[in-house]
């Protein structure tokens, strides 16, 4: 219920939610799976001290849901130069990674997906897929 309600801010942004780009949030640790389940990212411990346990800080990009994919570039610090490769934050099968891939019409496409189990938003805690490996990190690395 939290994810669809997540997400239908994220497609359907109203007056008070326009230009929302990130929803932040602070939770106990027993609650961290279901925040997670709902797309947010641990990251890491808050310094906001309430009662013995600790609290964590979790992030959700709300960017990411509204756009599947970016283009980054590769071998530049220019935008629109350099080697464009799109970066897909969802993998599935083989095949429908090509399809996506051939739609996209660039030299790359990288597929992101949280490590399971990770709970942070670091960069080491995605996997990088796609159906052919030559420079996916450079272009990946800078989205994440």
């Amino acid at each position: 219920m939290l994810a669809k309600y997540i997400h239908q801010l994220a497609d359907c942004p109203t007056q008070l939610t326009r230009g929302v780009e990130r929803i932040g949030l602070i939770a106990k640790a027993g609650l961290l799976r279901l925040y997670t389940k709902a797309g947010f990212l641990v990251a890491g411990i808050s310094p906001i001290v309430h009662g013995q346990d600790p609290w964590f800080e979790c992030w959700l990009d709300l960017c990411r849901l509204r756009h599947s994919y970016l283009v980054a570039d590769s071998f530049t610090d220019t935008k629109f130069a350099g080697n464009p490769c799109a970066v897909v934050f969802k993998a599935d099968d083989e095949e429908w990674m090509r399809n996506v891939a051939i739609e996209m019409s660039l030299a790359e496409t990288a597929f992101l997906v949280p490590r399971e189990g990770a709970l942070s938003c670091r960069g080491e805690d995605w996997d990088i897929r796609s159906v052919s490996y030559t420079h996916l990190t450079l272009p990946t690395k800078r989205i994440v």
